[in-house]
């Protein structure tokens, strides 16, 4: 492309890039749609300080001739490790996943929307949230012995939700189209290298779930959808709340990856749960795509990406 990549890199606030640019090695920006940890890892070439554990550092890159920083977030340093080579390598994510999101609890929430479970989980650990399932209830669901990240990943998979937790928030959403990313035009000839793969998944056209009818004591059965293949969702639920929004939303996960594929292209600001299209490609895959894990890395080759995506769900 021509042009020059650089990064800035703040630890607890204060600018460090000057003393790290001298003898950086690589940076590596692992960003990831789903409750994964983004991370990011440093490897830097003499005599430096080793950041502690819990140092806040906020990643950015750019390009030099139109300075326009893509930022990459907020990350917790982890671990750091020295090598006989004399490089020092540092490991940072997005949260500490090692602290008190992971502390198993035993708890229950009743008549409480999906909002209101995610905002006072997020509370309980001075972050932010963002979720948008305000009309979502559950008359009663119960947290047993199950961490506040385990849990609230049982929810967003009852419901397929975009879950995750990044730059100090719980991001907790709809899968739909104003909560995906701008759509991503990439021209194959661009691509260093592209992989397109067709599974051998079912596509499920309908489903099937049964709930408990307590006002006749007995199990019903309810349909979502007319053609078939039909899923039978194996689950019995205690009621009908919700129910024809949770066997959409099974749909939508048993259909996602029936189309998959890597391609590494030179590097620039993208984000994971973008959507993806192609140009030059072969008709029966121009479809649109969904971006699951995008891998930045800035070295002395330059600032280049490999990403991995999947079809939509349906």
């Amino acid at each position: 492309m021509g042009l020059t990549p650089a990064f800035r890199l703040l630890a607890n606030n204060v600018d460090v890039t000057a003393h790290l640019n001298k003898n950086l090695v690589s940076i590596s920006f692992v960003d990831q749609d789903g409750i994964k940890a983004d991370k990011i890892e440093i490897k830097v070439f003499g005599e430096f300080k080793r950041p502690k554990y819990q140092d806040k550092l906020k990643l950015y890159l750019y390009y030099k001739e139109d300075k326009e920083e893509f930022f990459c977030g907020v990350f917790i340093v982890q671990n750091t490790s020295w090598n006989i080579d004399n490089t020092l390598n540092i490991s940072a994510t997005a949260t500490d996943f090692n602290a008190q999101l992971k502390v198993f609890k035993n708890r229950n929430f009743e008549q409480k929307s999906v909002k209101d479970i995610v905002e006072f989980i997020a509370n309980e650990h001075n972050l932010k949230s963002k979720c948008d399932f305000e009309d979502i209830y559950y008359p009663y669901i119960s947290q047993t012995n199950e961490s506040d990240i385990a849990f609230l990943g049982r929810i967003a998979k009852d419901l397929n939700a975009v879950y995750s937790i990044k730059n100090e928030t719980i991001i907790f959403l709809r899968q739909d189209e104003k909560n995906t990313l701008k759509t991503i035009i990439i021209d194959a000839k661009d691509c260093a290298s592209l992989v397109i793969k067709n599974s051998n998944k079912t596509y499920y056209k309908s489903a099937t779930l049964k709930y408990q009818d307590t006002k006749n004591n007995k199990i019903q059965t309810v349909k979502i959808g007319t053609q078939e293949p039909i899923y039978n969702i194996q689950e019995t639920f205690t009621d009908k709340t919700n129910l024809e929004f949770k066997a959409k939303a099974k749909l939508e996960t048993l259909n996602k990856g029936i189309k998959s594929g890597t391609f590494k292209i030179y590097g620039f600001g993208i984000y994971a749960r973008s959507n993806l299209k192609f140009i030059n490609i072969k008709l029966e895959d121009n479809i649109t795509y969904h971006i699951d894990t995008i891998t930045h890395t800035l070295d002395t080759r330059g600032w280049n990406m490999q990403i991995e995506f999947s079809n939509s769900a349906i």
